[in-house]
Parts: structure tokens; sequence; C-alpha cells
């Protein structure tokens, strides 16, 4: 894994055949990070496109810094990257699809690493760098990721914070985010509804699945004009 400490890299993926650009990573940007979690092969490529300065994470630093995270969250990053992953080698083209689940699963393990530098409940996490990791992780143009966010501010699980020097993607409780990220997933690879989702997943809440239900269906809903 690199971290950019100066320059500006192009990302590179061969889609149908045909290489293509879907993004640009600069200074602060990290470039390589899925290969590094679960050791596949690169998805993408990065080629320089001003001089680049930048600082190699090596695997074993990786694993030494892995080890103080909870075992929970590691799985959670490794099933996250695999879905990911499989997503690609199934859908070789976004052009005319916007993966909406994958979006959302991936501002939670933003969120989730987040999490590690705050003991708070309540978090956030820069709107436009947050927004700029998930385009590039799926190949995605940044605008199609910030429709995502932009309606998952309008839901119960998340919000968008003015406060302070730059706008955030704001939780209140990363726990009730984490439990909608689930429930995407259990939806998204089980194509089924609600009734069919494992019983160790319903939540006791009051209209909860519901919630999830309708902001699951307006996520969809700019699936379809993207």
């Amino acid at each position: 894994m690199f971290v950019i400490e100066s320059g500006k890299v192009e990302i590179l993926k061969d889609i149908n055949g045909e290489v293509v650009q879907v993004g640009t990573a600069g200074d602060g940007e990290i470039i390589g990070e899925m290969a590094l979690i679960d050791g596949s092969h690169r998805s993408a490529t990065a080629k320089a496109l001003t001089a680049v300065t930048l600082l190699t994470i090596s695997q074993a630093m990786f694993k030494q810094r892995m080890a103080d995270i909870p075992a929970w969250m590691q799985s959670f990053y490794g099933i996250t990257i695999e879905r990911l992953r499989q997503t690609t080698a199934n859908h070789k083209n976004y052009s005319g699809e916007l993966p909406v689940d994958h979006v959302v699963q991936l501002l939670g393990m933003i969120l989730a690493v987040a999490k590690q530098k705050s003991p708070d409940e309540s978090l956030s996490v820069p709107w436009q760098p947050a927004a700029k990791q998930v385009a590039h992780l799926l190949g995605l143009q940044v605008g199609k990721v910030v429709m995502v966010m932009e309606v998952l501010s309008r839901s119960p699980f998340a919000a968008c914070s003015n406060e302070g020097p730059e706008k955030s993607f704001k939780v209140a409780s990363l726990t009730d985010f984490l439990e909608f990220v689930d429930y995407c997933q259990d939806i998204s690879s089980s194509a089924s509804d609600d009734d069919h989702l494992p019983s160790t997943h319903k939540s006791n809440k009051p209209g909860t699945l519901e919630a999830y239900r309708q902001f699951r269906t307006e996520l969809l809903q700019v699936q379809q004009f993207v």
C-alpha cells in the first residue's frame, strides 16, 4: 500500500478489454489498500501524472497495526473487500450501474476506521475525501458516490454536517449505521426480502426494518438515474 506524500497519479482499470481512467489520486491519498487487506491481485493500476513521492506501507507493518484492531472489525474488512472484488468480477462496466450497496459498505468501513481514533459513538469523516476514496475503490465517478451520500444524509442513520472547517459525513451512532450496512449486504447477497433475512440479523427495535427498507429503496432509485 502507498500513501501519496506529493504528486498526482491516475487510476486505470481494464474494463471489457479497454484501459479506462476511473479516477485520480493526489497528496495524502492512499492506493493499493485492497490488495494489502486481502492479499489478492490488484484490481487497478496507478500511473504517475507528475513527479510523485510515496510512503510505502509493507504487509508486515500493516499486519502489526491490524493486530490492535478487534477481530470482528478485521473480519468486516475482509468480507467487504471480498464482496467488492466479486462485484467487480461480475460487473466489469459500471457506466450504467451504480453499486449502491457497496458504496454503503465502504462508507461503513471508513467510519469504522475513524472509530479507532475516537471513543465517541457519534463520529464524522470529511465528506469529499470519503467520496473520493469510495469512488477510487469502486471505479466510479465521485459525483455518483456523492449522490448516494446525499440520500444517506437524509436518513435516520447519517447526516451532512457543515460544522467546522469542512463538510463532513456524520453518524449519530456507528452501531446503528453498521446495522444498516449489514442489512444492505444481506439483501444484496441473498437477492431476497426482509422476510428471508437470518433471524439473528432482524432488529428488535420497532420500525427498524421498515426504515431500512425505505432508505435502501431510495438508494436504488438513485441507481436508476445515473
